[in-house]
């Protein structure tokens, strides 16, 4: 018998499968999706606190829920939106992965889907230097857990 905590690890394998061949448009660098599964008790409150707990983020990492005002399917939308436009992406076949990525997580995941993103950054100079960045799209496990993808990017 499979464990309750071992769905959100498998729900996330399975949409890593869907992103392959994906990267997040806003890094520098190639930034594929990888997977993101991790416990969570379902009556907790998800917040930077506690979203930083469950991936076991050190402290020097800035957590932005929302990253830029936009949910997870606002996120959606845009990447969608840009793989269509000749002007972005220009890549139709890519959008279409995107929306059967958004319909599998929608089909298995409890509420809205989450965009946050997680930076390490000098702050002492601002955005106006190179610093890591990881985006995180994903939402809840009926039963418990966090699933989704994290694509690990490079800003300047």
């Amino acid at each position: 018998m499979t464990a309750a905590l071992d769905l959100p690890r498998r729900l996330a394998l399975s949409y890593s499968v869907l992103a392959r061949g994906l990267y997040d448009p806003s890094s520098e660098g190639d930034a594929p999706y990888a997977p993101l599964g991790v416990a969570f008790d379902p009556a907790q409150e998800l917040t930077p606190v506690t979203f930083r707990a469950a991936l076991n983020l050190a402290s020097f990492w800035d957590i932005d829920p929302s990253y830029g005002d936009e949910n997870g399917d606002e996120w959606f939308a845009d990447r969608i939106a840009y793989s269509r436009d000749p002007s972005g992406g220009d890549n139709p076949n890519e959008a279409v992965a995107y929306e059967y990525l958004q319909h599998a997580m929608h089909a298995t995941l409890d509420g809205a889907l989450e965009n946050w993103v997680v930076s390490v950054w000098n702050k002492d100079q601002g955005y106006s230097r190179f610093y890591y960045s990881r985006r995180y799209i994903f939402g809840r496990v009926e039963n418990g857990g966090l699933a989704g993808l994290v694509a690990r990017l490079v800003w300047t």
